[in-house]
């Protein structure tokens, strides 16, 4: 049997890191936009090559069109449509999602 030998799993080591890079690339949007798409697109790598899902928390972070991080009042604006919500994107993509808070 194989021991630890108190180093940390890379699964936990590459979600830390996918952590880092999304909410750097929230951070920097305003200022540098070129910058915070490559720490999505790098994120996202990283998601593939260790094969760890997203998750639908992440996923909600960034436009899956443009890699641009989706961040209220600077790079999205949302319309509301019932109970629905359509996040867009500068790109054009539109993002439909339910709005929460309300539970019936």
């Amino acid at each position: 049997m194989r021991r630890n030998n108190g180093v940390e799993p890379i699964r936990v080591i590459v979600n830390r890191r996918i952590d880092i890079l999304l909410s750097k690339a929230c951070e920097v949007v305003s200022e540098r936009e070129a910058d915070s798409k490559r720490y999505v697109k790098l994120s996202c790598k990283l998601s593939m090559r260790h094969r760890i899902a997203m998750g639908a928390t992440r996923k909600k972070m960034f436009c899956k069109k443009c890699f641009l991080p989706l961040v209220l009042g600077k790079t999205v604006k949302i319309e509301k449509n019932g109970e629905w919500e359509n996040y867009i994107c500068r790109c054009g993509e539109v993002k439909k999602m339910h709005a929460t808070g309300k539970k019936k």
